[in-house]
């Protein structure tokens, strides 16, 4: 296993993208154009031509094809017996997990959380743990996503001294905090932060996370975008936000560890998979239990809990429970 380190000149000059703490393996193959997030793993797997992989994602022995997106978090358990094929064009979710041998059709579209055990045909749909097929994707022939404008911008943000995943040390936590003026806030230094970050006293954030996400003002995509955290909420370690679309987070909220909140989704009714904002606001006093996920738009409210390895992708209500990969809800 070799790790590419963002100070090596094909890091940045190259037509692929590996940030930082990733790791590509021997007998691995990167095509032109891909972006692989910090801290993601590739094993012995082939990665066609403009694809997209989200933070801390585990690819091992699998077959992508160009134009396919993955989320943070994504886990590709192939062996070498058993590898995993992806079409072209398929779109997995954050915290998906695909067996060992199983295809995964061109156009597909894996919901956030869903454990895939079987074969997905093109353009279905699939949700669940494990997954079931639940419609099949129509969508308009625009063509397929291409990360490259984004890469030319992180590239041109590397080359100004700004917070990018290329450079570890632009991503000091203390950076964000000054921009902020939350000299009360306690941060991890080995939580990463390019964020435009906001909000009360008395917050600390443990180790391993990261914050991503910038208001349109501060070079975001979204006037929402950005992190906001009242007083005395507390971030375990591991938890990764994407901040682009809007995080709000109430006062006294603990945001438990491995958590991961995304706050844009893409649109399948274009074959380009679209980015659009998808806001998360969460009230007051609750608390996201270990390992789960929240995909925006999404509103939590007041005193709320989620419990431990839910996937929550639909409003909670004050004082309520939700549990499971569907959000069920419980007073």
């Amino acid at each position: 296993m070799t790790t590419r380190q963002p100070s090596e000149k094909d890091a940045l000059s190259g037509d692929a993208l590996i940030e930082i703490h990733s790791e590509i393996s021997n007998g691995s193959e990167i095509g032109p154009g891909v972006w692989v997030r910090a801290a993601s793993t590739v094993t012995e797997t082939k990665i066609g031509k403009s694809c997209f992989v989200g933070f801390r994602s585990i690819l091992e022995f699998a077959d992508i094809e160009e134009g396919s997106m993955f989320a943070s978090r994504v886990h590709l358990r192939g062996t070498r017996e058993r590898r995993i094929r992806i079409g072209r064009n398929v779109w997995l979710g954050t915290n998906v997990t695909v067996a060992a041998g199983v295809t995964i059709g061109d156009g597909a579209v894996v919901a956030a959380g869903a454990l895939v055990m079987t074969d997905v045909a093109a353009d279905e749909i699939a949700v669940g743990r494990p997954a079931r097929i639940v419609s099949k994707r129509q969508a308009a022939e625009d063509g397929f996503p291409d990360p490259s404008p984004i890469l030319s911008k992180v590239r041109h943000r590397a080359q100004m001294g700004l917070p990018t995943f290329l450079e570890e040390s632009s991503l000091s936590p203390q950076r964000a905090i000054a921009e902020g003026g939350l000299e009360n806030w306690r941060v991890s230094g080995s939580t990463f932060v390019d964020a435009e970050l906001t909000g009360g006293v008395d917050v600390s954030i443990d180790d391993g996370c990261i914050l991503i996400g910038r208001s349109a003002k501060k070079g975001g995509v979204s006037p929402k975008g950005g992190i906001h955290l009242g007083s005395g909420v507390h971030i375990a370690p591991l938890v990764i936000v994407e901040g682009a679309g809007g995080l709000v987070v109430g006062e006294r909220c603990v945001i438990g560890r491995g958590v991961t909140i995304v706050t844009s989704t893409h649109d399948h009714r274009f074959r380009s998979l679209p980015w659009v904002e998808a806001p998360v606001t969460i009230g007051p006093g609750c608390t996201i239990g270990e390992g789960s996920v929240i995909v925006g738009p999404v509103n939590i409210g007041e005193g709320a809990t989620v419990e431990p390895y839910s996937v929550v992708i639909r409003d909670v209500q004050a004082g309520h429970q939700s549990r499971g990969v569907v959000s069920i809800q419980e007073k």
